[in-house]
């Protein structure tokens, strides 16, 4: 269980690529528009944001970059 956070970061870094790969091609009016497109987009943003809710606190304070990695990670 102590290396668990590390599964959480490989699920964030699979829904950034997730994320990326339904927007790529589209604009923003189709995006709005698909709602296939904008719940799967969303799910994906609740995974991410659950995954670095259950960071812990110590890995997070040692590795401060992980705040930013869904702004830093470009697949």
């Amino acid at each position: 269980m102590r290396k668990k956070w590390k599964m959480r970061i490989r699920h964030i870094l699979e829904a950034i690529d997730r994320v990326s790969s339904y927007v790529q091609g589209i604009d923003e009016k189709t995006f709005r528009e698909d709602t296939r497109t904008l719940d799967a987009v969303i799910r994906n943003f609740q995974v991410i944001g659950e995954a670095v809710r259950l960071i812990p606190q110590r890995v997070q304070t040692r590795h401060a970059a992980l705040r930013d990695l869904p702004m830093l990670y470009t697949p």
